[in-house]
């Protein structure tokens, strides 16, 4: 009984820990953000994989950007994240582990234009595995998904993040949304 009950207050404080509680500067700890000990990711078959690019360990965007609310996978937090420059958008995913333990995830990270879902190139679009260590944030590369500002046209990242090696995705979620207006440069939030 006395097992159980401290197996639960662990889990459900896993669950509710903040990204705040994180540290944001993984450089500044020394940790580094690599798709695991091999350098290698394993796709939803199992068979060993290289990721494009490694997840970078500078977790903040700079700029004009917003994310989605955090949700929580196994004590990670993570959020997906639409950026905005003078000619495009980018869209990452930003992933927080501020338990004890090393959690490895799969996620994928892709981005809706005008209602119609886009998966983002390469293995980030189809499902990448990554471990995110302790008190760390990483963030896929910046550069991996980028499009061109369209005029008219309204721009939201959307992410999955779940257990590793399984082939259903459990959760998504989008940021909010950015309309990018008809002169093609001009860009407004959606509820600002």
């Amino acid at each position: 009984m006395g097992i159980a009950v401290v197996a639960a207050a662990v889990l459900v404080g896993r669950s509710m820990a903040t990204p705040e509680s994180a540290t944001t500067d993984v450089s500044r700890s020394g940790a580094t953000a690599a798709p695991g000990a091999s350098g290698a990711s394993a796709s939803p078959t199992g068979t060993p994989s290289r990721l494009p690019s490694a997840p970078t360990a500078d977790a903040d965007l700079d700029g004009d950007h917003r994310c989605a609310r955090p949700r929580f996978h196994d004590g990670v937090s993570w959020t997906p994240c639409t950026s905005v420059d003078a000619t495009e958008l980018t869209f990452v995913v930003r992933l927080t582990n501020s338990g004890p333990d090393p959690v490895r995830v799969r996620t994928k990270l892709g981005y809706i234009r005008a209602t119609v879902p886009h998966p983002c190139p390469g293995q980030w679009g189809t499902g990448a595995e990554l471990t995110v260590k302790p008190g760390t944030s990483v963030m896929s590369p910046p550069g991996t998904c980028v499009v061109d500002k369209q005029p008219a046209s309204a721009f939201q990242a959307v992410a999955w993040v779940g257990p590793p090696l399984r082939a259903a995705w459990d959760y998504r979620e989008m940021s909010p949304t950015v309309h990018v207006q008809p002169d093609g440069r001009t860009t407004v939030w959606a509820g600002e």
